[in-house]
């Protein structure tokens, strides 16, 4: 249980993590 709670979360940063990089990816061309 607690190496699956670990991937689960880990799968989740990554996602958010992912996520956040597209997010300043487009506010950086919409400042440009």
């Amino acid at each position: 249980m607690t190496l699956a709670r670990t991937g689960h979360g880990a799968v989740e940063k990554r996602r958010e993590g992912e996520r956040k990089e597209a997010e300043a990816a487009r506010g950086r061309r919409a400042e440009r």
